[in-house]
C-alpha cells in the first residue's frame, strides 16, 4: 500500500513576466489564475530566469508571490540565469482564482533592492493538485 495520496485533479499553468529598464514597469508583475477546484497543494515545477545585471552574482534573488500565504515562494543566490525543474510545494486552503502579484527583489548582504533598472525575464510554472479523500 502506497503513502502517496490519488490525485483527483490537477492543473498546470505558467506565469510569466519580463521588464526593461528603459520601460519600467517596477519589479512586479500580474498574471491571472483561475482553478476550477479548491487545490489542496502548490507545487512549483520550474523556474526560469535571466537577469542583464553582471553585478547580481553575489546577491540573493527572491521571488514573491500572493499566491502563497508565506509569500516567498524561491530564492536562489549569486546567478543571472537560471532554468530549473523544482519541486517546491505549498498547503493551500483557499480558491484559486484572480489576478496574483509576482515580484522579484535582491538581497546584497546589506538590504533588499528591486529589480526595475535592468532587463529580466522570470517563466514560473506551477501544479494545482486536489487529492482524494482518504478512506
Amino acid at each position: 500500500m502506497s503513502n502517496i495520496p490519488d490525485i483527483e485533479y490537477i492543473k498546470t499553468v505558467t506565469v510569466s513576466g519580463n521588464w526593461n529598464y528603459a520601460n519600467p514597469p517596477g519589479d512586479t508583475f500580474f498574471a491571472p489564475i483561475n482553478v476550477e477546484f479548491i487545490p489542496d497543494e502548490i507545487k512549483l515545477k520550474y523556474v526560469a530566469y535571466y537577469d542583464s545585471d553582471t553585478n547580481a552574482t553575489d546577491a540573493l534573488t527572491i521571488i514573491k508571490s500572493s499566491l502563497v500565504d508565506n509569500h516567498t515562494i524561491f530564492a536562489f543566490p549569486g546567478l543571472i540565469s537560471l532554468n530549473q525543474q523544482v519541486d517546491f510545494r505549498f498547503r493551500n486552503f483557499k480558491q484559486i482564482q484572480g489576478e496574483y502579484t509576482f515580484s522579484i527583489a535582491r538581497y546584497n548582504g546589506n538590504q533588499i533592492q528591486n529589480i526595475a533598472t535592468v532587463d529580466s525575464y522570470v517563466s514560473l510554472t506551477f501544479e494545482f493538485i486536489k487529492y482524494h479523500p482518504k478512506k
